[in-house]
């Protein structure tokens, strides 16, 4: 156990066990003991899951703590005093962007993992800015799947399948990767990108199902969602995809029934589809969109806890799904 004075009033205490730190802070209510010790009432005890002592000792992180410590600070003041202004969680926002670029900067080329941590911190609270801090007038799962669009947008295989996408060249298409590139094109929303391959896939094989399926997909109007009153028609769109499957015209089409499942909206398709995705965080917007096109900003604190959304590959992001969650009502 170590120990150290944070502050007149009060004590920080750390204790490390296998991929955890218990993080504690006290505040004495007697005086020190004959062995040194003081007793004191605890105030709050935070675990950190599958966190490495040497990552906290690293100088990066200690920039990182150290740096963004009074950015929150005074977030926690503000909040106490008074419902923070937009204004002003822009500019925390700001500072604590400032104190991850810092800290990335005393990276070497030896921190490839954590420089994936920083990065991850980063653009899980870019994830937090696009739903809570920007001003904006349209629907929570429009503003998360631009956010998708804007920060996760796959472009894995997309010049390799366009050099292909030619009657010359069909015969060296990587079919594998034009369903992933499509895939990816789907779970972000960017449905015009999916329709112009699909639409070139069905006229160099002649596919008609697939055609009518890349008609569909391309009617797909997102701004839909951003009316109460129109979101009804983006459903109907859906249920119009959804009908096409049902139709069996695309029975044995393998990606491309997978891929109209998921826009019509079925969750174990997305389930599946969502396996080419890194964490819950790149999953939501696609949920949202797909299996929960009316939900409000109230809704996310329930759609965060959703066993659907976690990804044991990331477990570190436990605690960001527990942030998100209870944002909404810190501000």
């Amino acid at each position: 156990m170590n120990e150290g004075q944070q502050k007149k009033s009060s004590f920080a205490a750390w204790d490390v066990a296998e991929n955890e730190i218990v993080v504690a802070l006290s505040e004495p209510k007697q005086t020190q003991q004959r062995d040194g010790s003081v007793k004191g009432e605890l105030i709050r005890a935070v675990s950190l899951k599958n966190t490495h002592l040497g990552s906290l000792s690293h100088p990066a992180m200690q920039t990182l703590i150290q740096e963004s410590h009074s950015t929150f600070c005074r977030a926690q003041k503000l909040a106490k005093e008074a419902t923070i202004r937009v204004d002003e969680l822009r500019l925390l926002s700001l500072e604590y962007r400032s104190s991850l670029r810092a800290a990335q900067s005393l990276l070497t080329d030896g921190d490839v993992e954590l420089r994936e941590t920083l990065n991850l911190y980063e653009l899980i609270w870019s994830l937090a800015e696009a739903i809570f801090i920007h001003s904006h007038d349209s629907s929570i799962v429009v503003d998360t799947i631009t956010w998708s669009q804007l920060c996760l947008a796959r472009t894995t295989y997309a010049e390799e399948v366009s050099e292909c996408l030619r009657r010359n060249k069909i015969s060296q298409l990587d079919k594998d990767h034009f369903w992933k590139q499509v895939a990816y094109f789907i779970l972000s929303g960017l449905f015009s990108n999916a329709t112009a391959f699909l639409e070139s896939y069905a006229m160099l094989t002649k596919d008609d199902a697939i055609r009518e399926l890349a008609k569909l997909i391309g009617a797909m109007d997102i701004s839909l969602l951003n009316d109460p009153n129109t979101q009804i028609d983006f459903i109907k769109q859906q249920n119009a995809i959804h009908e096409l499957c049902d139709s069996g015209r695309l029975w044995g089409k393998g990606e491309a029934e997978k891929i109209a499942l998921v826009v019509s909206g079925d969750p174990t398709a997305l389930k599946r589809m969502s396996g080419l995705l890194d964490g819950w965080f790149e999953t939501m917007p696609a949920y949202l969109l797909f299996l929960r096109p009316r939900a409000t900003l109230s809704d996310l604190h329930d759609v965060v806890q959703l066993d659907f959304l976690i990804d044991n590959r990331i477990e570190e992001c436990e605690i960001t799904r527990e942030y998100l969650s209870g944002l909404e009502e810190f501000i």
